[in-house]
């Protein structure tokens, strides 16, 4: 089998904590993974999600990443996830969210240059509370940790902080200083030095692979792969598709069969977030975009409901599946009510516009607030990022250090469409396209294999208080096993 030192090579009993937990802020959706050591080197798999979020009456691995505040800004009852969208649309529904704080998906803001403490964002509702991006951070990270004690101590009670041991991971893109100062907002979050280590998430990834490599693929076909990429000098391609971005990091075989990344670049509106925007545009091009918009101003709940549903039902389409079969979706009742409103002059129905005005009048059909899609409708709005994603991996696959790439490998949450995954197979016809089991937790799995496999020996703290303003509170580089 290929070696690498992401392959996992549990440490012994004696030099680890009893709990593991990895907490994953990720750009559109966050969540957080523990494992029990004692479990996790009995078969080197065992790793345990927290328990599922819901949403209306769908249950997911992770919640988007939002964070309502009240109208005066405290961080005091601050609501979370899942649970910050449903209150913000309930205060829409009451006629009072006017002055509600919303983030949502502020990770983004650390790609960008010169963030520090200081650096402020702009809240999505009001679009002139203005919070510092830290504070903001610092409470998620708190609100995952409390989530992962409280599940922990579920199954053993008499787990104490100094049972566990806390893995972040970062994305490679980050500047240093960007790393630094997140590991400084988990030290203040509660976590302990000690008892923390960082990782990148293209490390984190590649270690969760070849460990779903080495476990939970048939011998022959273990053979076949470990051949393709553990060549010398060979290289495999991480696609790391997320809600919003395309992550790629090229890594190349080293003479010692171990991976060293050579490249790697992002890039935003090119994830699954933009499959539902041009979801909203064909909505637009049916009923009209003034309907929509409406509905976005004056019913925010249903809305989101709407979006919602979408999200959650756009994964159950196959590549397989017929064109022609219908994908049936219910719309809210407030657009029929907004058009009679908007269109009363010139439409008796919402059916009689799709006849006249779109160019989906052939593959669509609306039966009272039921709209009937063809699959093919819905493929192609899969192929119109798909195309952008298949032109942003050839423009990479011509640097240099980008030759000889031989597989590609598929991770993060919108890898784990089967429609993306095929896609990216037809367009690459040439390469191996690894895809592992729930690509949109690698990160946070492999994050925890390698917190297993690693001798953590942080360097000593500093003394004193901890201080978020000085630089010597701050460890001086990122912990890698690359």
């Amino acid at each position: 089998m290929f070696r690498s030192k992401t392959i996992i090579q549990p440490r012994a009993e004696q030099e680890t904590s009893s709990v593991l937990v990895t907490l994953d802020i990720g750009d559109t959706y966050s969540g957080y993974a523990y494992t029990y050591t004692k479990d996790f080197m009995e078969d080197g798999w065992t790793i345990h999600m927290n328990d599922p979020w819901v949403r209306e009456k769908h249950m997911t691995h992770k919640t988007c990443t939002s964070l309502l505040l009240e109208p005066d800004g405290k961080m005091t009852g601050a609501k979370y996830g899942y649970e910050a969208e449903t209150e913000f649309a309930g205060k829409f529904m009451d006629g009072c969210s006017q002055e509600y704080i919303l983030f949502r998906n502020i990770k983004q803001e650390f790609y960008k240059d010169g963030v520090n403490f200081e650096t402020e964002i702009t809240d999505v509702n009001t679009k002139v509370q203005k919070k510092p991006l830290c504070d903001i951070t610092l409470a998620l990270l708190r609100f995952f940790r409390e989530k992962a004690i409280e599940r922990i101590r579920k199954r053993f009670a008499a787990i104490t902080e100094d049972d566990i041991f806390w893995v972040l991971n970062v994305p490679s893109a980050w500047k240093q200083e960007t790393s630094l100062l997140y590991r400084d907002l988990a030290i203040e979050a509660g976590i302990s030095y000690r008892r923390l280590q960082i990782v990148t998430e293209p490390e984190a990834c590649l270690a969760y692979v070849m460990q779903y490599l080495r476990r939970r693929i048939p011998s022959k076909e273990k053979e076949r792969i470990s051949g393709i990429i553990s060549l010398f000098d060979a290289r495999v391609m991480l696609l790391d598709l997320s809600g919003d971005a395309a992550t790629l990091s090229v890594h190349r075989v080293s003479g010692d069969k171990t991976f060293k990344m050579v490249y790697q670049t992002r890039s935003h509106k090119k994830g699954s977030s933009q499959v539902n925007d041009q979801f909203l545009l064909f909505l637009s091009n049916l009923i009209g975009e003034d309907i929509i918009r409406a509905l976005e101003k004056d019913y925010v709940d249903d809305y989101m409901a709407m979006c919602d549903e979408f999200e959650m039902r756009k994964r159950e389409i196959k590549p397989d599946t017929n064109d022609t079969d219908l994908f049936s979706f219910k719309l809210p009742y407030q657009i029929e009510e907004t058009f009679k409103d908007l269109y009363k002059e010139e439409y008796r129905t919402i059916t009689q516009r799709i006849k006249e005005k779109s160019v989906f009048r052939d593959r669509v059909r609306y039966d009272r607030d039921r709209l009937h899609v063809e699959i093919s409708v819905l493929k192609d709005l899969f192929d119109i990022v798909l195309n952008k994603i298949e032109v942003f991996i050839r423009n990479v696959l011509k640097m240099g250090p980008c030759a000889r790439i031989v597989s590609f490998i598929l991770v993060g949450g919108f890898s784990e469409s089967k429609l993306v995954q095929a896609g990216i197979k037809k367009r690459f016809p040439e390469m191996e396209v690894i895809v592992p089991e729930t690509p949109e937790l690698a990160i946070m799995k492999g994050s925890l294999m390698l917190a297993v496999q690693k001798e953590t020996r942080p360097p000593t703290p500093p003394s004193g208080k901890f201080q978020r303003e000085t630089e010597q509170t701050v460890i001086s580089k990122i912990c890698s096993v690359m």
